[in-house]
């Protein structure tokens, strides 16, 4: 079963753009903010691999597995896009800051898609569950970042 995402939000961090931009290109860091987070491995190369944990009831519990490569482009530009021979979820997104005074606002932008061994029965109700599940998880992320970047 493949499944498309797209998420868009725009946040406002109570730091300073440079603040953000710093904690935001340290991924390791970052992804200490990401729900369910079961592994992060560094491929090198500024590449990432992130290993979700398992989500949904057995035996149709699904896992997300992806890859990027990140680029870091000042001034308040991050951008990734999928290794395609990692796992079954292929992403691209960004990270636009702009400074607001002392506060930094922020644009979160992910594409994607995931792809999961669904028994075809199940993709009617399986797709609306994982696309609400993954959104709840990156609203989750931008939240415990918001609160992380704030007790800097």
């Amino acid at each position: 079963m493949k499944l498309t995402i797209q998420f868009e939000k725009t946040i406002t961090f109570a730091r300073d753009m440079d603040t953000c931009y710093h904690f935001l290109s340290d991924i390791p860091q970052t992804a200490t903010c990401f729900p369910n987070v079961e592994d992060l491995i560094d491929l090198g190369n500024n590449c990432f691999q992130w290993d979700l944990e398992p989500q949904g009831p057995p035996p149709y519990s699904v896992q997300t597995i992806y890859a990027c490569r990140y680029e870091f482009n000042k001034p308040g530009s991050i951008q990734w896009t999928p290794l395609t021979d990692i796992g079954n979820a292929f992403f691209s997104g960004s990270w636009s800051l702009t400074p607001q005074s002392n506060r930094c606002k922020a644009n979160f932008l992910l594409n994607g898609e995931m792809d999961f061994l669904i028994p075809e029965f199940a993709e009617i109700m399986a797709k609306p569950l994982i696309r609400s599940l993954f959104n709840s998880l990156l609203n989750d992320f931008l939240d415990a970042l918001q609160q992380r970047i704030a007790s800097i």
